[in-house]
């Protein structure tokens, strides 16, 4: 599960829009020792002894301050990491295991350890984790979207994403549609459904009594690309058709999350590659737009390199 721009699990703040803060500063080896060494001439003529050699990197005073400029710069990195450590949106691994703790959620095992084939445990990654963290705090509220969300993530981690739908969708009063997707554009299995109808059961912490919880798969509309890359005589076609291929396919699955629109202009850009002089675009001819409780899956990508002289 990834949380960026195109992902609607808990929408009321995207952390990938906020602004790095004040805290954590940007670094410039040069600024340091520029800022360092100008202190110096100031010493230097304050206390009336000529200094006029620094432009020198030879000069043993440049050389001390470049030194010490470089732990400075390790001392700032290493503020700047401990920022980053007590802030959800930026913290990971351990730091983030701390950070969750605190709602007393904790990372999921997804696959035991094997000693005996010496095969490590599998846990889940930092963004479903934090994903759950985010979502946990609504989960005293009985039928909130959050809540409902947290309990599928946590019931199925593999889960690629969790949509909440209402009466505005649906137009039925009383009743709530929790749409799942898994990974690879298929079906979600249904042991899966099962385990998210189970963990929104409980009508104490989970759902109001009044409401009728719909769990299911969501419908998943699979697409091919197909499209044309103009390129200079030379480079190998073949490669070039890969490599956009593969630009392509990273971006398209970027998109591939409930209500997500997949714009033709924002897949064509991703095949501009090395060598690719321009892209033209064959199918399908207009921008997928799946409803709120659907997906879009590329099923396929077919670049064809055209040489020109």
């Amino acid at each position: 599960m990834t949380i960026n721009a195109n992902r609607f699990i808990a929408p009321t703040i995207n952390i990938v829009d906020l602004p790095l803060p004040d805290a954590i500063e940007a670094l410039d080896a040069e600024a340091i020792i520029a800022a360092r060494m100008a202190q110096f001439q100031i010493d230097a003529d304050a206390a009336g002894f000529p200094y006029d050699v620094g432009a020198l990197e030879t000069d043993p005073i440049k050389i001390d301050q470049t030194a010490h400029a470089f732990r400075e710069l390790l001392m700032r990195s290493r503020v700047n990491s401990a920022v980053r450590a007590v802030l959800p949106a930026y913290a990971q691994k351990a730091d983030l295991d701390a950070i969750a703790a605190r709602a007393n959620v904790q990372r999921q095992l997804i696959t035991p350890a094997d000693p005996i084939n010496n095969i490590a445990a599998v846990y889940e990654d930092d963004a479903k984790l934090l994903v759950r963290y985010l979502t946990s705090f609504a989960v005293p509220s009985a039928g909130s979207d959050d809540g409902f969300i947290y309990r599928a993530v946590t019931a199925v981690p593999a889960l690629r994403d969790v949509t909440i739908l209402g009466p505005e969708y649906h137009g039925r009063a009383g009743r709530v549609y929790v749409r799942l997707l898994w990974e690879g554009g298929i079906t979600v299995p249904d042991d899966a459904i099962l385990a998210v109808i189970n963990a929104v059961r409980d009508t104490k912490s989970g759902r109001p009594l009044t409401d009728d919880v719909v769990v299911s798969s969501a419908p998943v509309i699979p697409y091919s690309l197909a499209l044309s890359v103009q390129v200079p005589r030379g480079p190998a076609p073949a490669a070039i058709e890969a490599a956009a291929e593969a630009a392509i396919m990273k971006a398209a699955l970027a998109r591939y999350a409930i209500g997500a629109p997949v714009w033709l202009n924002y897949l064509g850009g991703s095949a501009y590659v090395a060598n690719v002089q321009k892209v033209f675009l064959n199918s399908p001819l207009a921008d997928l737009s799946p409803d709120k409780g659907s997906a879009a899956f590329p099923r396929s990508i077919k670049a064809t390199a055209r040489v020109v002289e």
